[in-house]
């Protein structure tokens, strides 16, 4: 037979988790992807909000991220083991460079879309660089929970500036 019945693989599936100890090997799993996703992150979201935020960042870094992002990180496996021997470290740094390249390039891309006019506005205001890049990250956090400035929208061009003014908690001298 080529294939097992569903009903087998169910049982056998069951059988390892109870005889075998299978929980622990997937708890092993999880332990590496997420060790290794969250060290990315660390590494990625300030570098992809520089990149995003700051152009010169962005001509430094973004050829060598660009090309990067499109080798698989099963081909550093080798170099790995050679840097990182065969434990732990090996295996969450191959996590790490799976995604960190992926990561850096989505912040710069939504950091980059701010409104350039929303920026403008804010340094007309005095916003110093320091408070525009607080407020950056901070427009980027609430981007999810539809407090971003981007996309399409049905109101007309002012009140699209007074919502971007508010999100970069800045109030307008009129």
């Amino acid at each position: 037979m080529f294939l097992k019945d569903p009903l087998y693989t169910l049982r056998t599936g069951v059988s390892l988790f109870r005889e075998f100890g299978f929980a622990r090997d997937v708890g092993i799993t999880v332990f590496r992807v997420v060790g290794g996703f969250i060290l990315a992150a660390i590494v990625a979201v300030p570098l992809g909000i520089l990149m995003g935020a700051y152009k010169p960042v962005e001509a430094l870094l973004e050829p060598f991220v660009s090309f990067a992002r499109y080798l698989p990180a099963s081909a550093f496996i080798p170099l790995l083991i050679l840097w990182a021997g065969v434990g732990e470290k090996q295996k969450l740094a191959v996590i790490f460079i799976g995604s960190v390249f992926q990561i850096i390039l989505m912040v710069a891309v939504i950091v980059g879309s701010t409104r350039r006019d929303l920026i403008e506005a804010a340094q007309s205001l005095g916003i110093s660089a320091g408070q525009k890049l607080f407020y950056l990250i901070d427009a980027f956090l609430k981007l999810d929970a539809g407090g971003g400035f981007g996309g399409a929208s049905q109101r007309d061009e002012e009140s699209e500036k007074q919502e971007g003014l508010q999100a970069l908690h800045i109030t307008p001298l009129v």
